[in-house]
């Protein structure tokens, strides 16, 4: 049996065949997925990935995974208050350097989406299978 997402590559197969066959232009890529941090090397990442989108016609979905809290030692009854401050100060980031992108998207003319998640680390299962599905 095909499952869904065998049909939709094989379909895409036959779309860029049909394309090719016909002379008619095929994108290499159509979505870059950009993870940023806001750094200085994540802002260089911004202005690149928006450059390369601009020239193959691509769409944009910035990621950014901000890190769990971390209690400090000997914290005790005040962890609830500090998880919530860390959470607001992490989605406080989160907006600033993803509307950020979303400015620079929107003034260069790109298509843009963002995704945000918690992690532990980049490396953590359930973020690399968010960041697959994103990419597709």
């Amino acid at each position: 049996m095909i499952d869904g997402k065998a049909l939709r590559f094989a379909a895409h197969r036959v779309e860029t065949l049909r394309r090719l066959a016909q002379g008619e232009g095929v994108r290499m890529y159509e979505h870059l997925l950009v993870p940023v941090d806001g750094s200085e090397l994540s802002d260089r990442a911004m202005t690149a990935s928006i450059e390369l989108a601009r020239k193959l016609g691509a769409r944009i979905t910035g990621f950014i995974a901000e890190p769990f809290a971390t209690p400090p030692p000997g914290i005790g009854l005040g962890y609830g208050a500090a998880v919530t401050q860390h959470d607001q100060a992490a989605q406080g980031h989160t907006r600033t350097v993803l509307g950020r992108f979303e400015q620079l998207c929107g003034e260069a003319g790109v298509a843009f989406a963002s995704h945000a998640t918690q992690a532990s680390h980049i490396d953590d299962a359930s973020t690399r299978r968010r960041m697959r599905r994103l990419s597709a």
